[in-house]
């Protein structure tokens, strides 16, 4: 897809021998985020591949990172001043959203694209994946939590059909 554009650099000495993170690696990695415990989480987690129909609709071939420097920028305590952040167990979800999600929307204001969620707790609230690809090709996640009237904004083109869990665009 021409429209997204290239935001963070990995090198590639750190991420050809890098293997995707276990769930349970990834949910302990979690927990010591919610403690803000960042000394125990590694510079660069690769997250499970979106699943490949997907991939091939947003025209991508995808490798998925989350950085150190990722969870500190959507951390409970400064994604909170802005009504934007997601509860333990929604983070601990990213491992099983990416591989399943059937539908992205493609910011084409900020050149990336997102995957998208219901908020089980709060019907006015989606959560918000955000994938800024690099210039390897890799994309590097960052997450947030939206209003779902925002899904409807202009600037975003839907890709694909559904998502998982469900959840219906406003």
């Amino acid at each position: 897809m021409q429209i997204l554009k290239e935001y963070h650099t990995l090198k590639q000495k750190d991420i050809e021998n890098l293997s995707t993170a276990t769930r349970e690696e990834f949910e302990q990695y979690v927990d010591f985020f919610s403690q803000n415990d960042y000394k125990h989480i590694p510079a660069i987690i690769k997250l499970p591949k979106m699943n490949e129909t997907l991939a091939r609709q947003l025209g991508i071939v995808n490798d998925n990172f989350l950085l150190k420097d990722g969870f500190t920028h959507f951390r409970f305590s400064r994604k909170s001043e802005y009504d934007q952040a997601l509860r333990s167990e929604e983070v601990k979800a990213i491992y099983d959203i990416i591989p399943s999600a059937k539908a992205a929307l493609v910011d084409t204001i900020h050149k990336n694209f997102n995957l998208y969620w219901a908020d089980t707790l709060n019907a006015d609230k989606v959560n918000i994946l955000i994938f800024n690809k690099d210039v390897l090709g890799n994309y590097i996640v960052t997450a947030k939590k939206v209003n779902k009237g925002d899904l409807n904004k202009r600037e975003y083109i839907q890709v694909g059909e559904g998502v998982a869990p469900s959840i219906t665009r406003p």
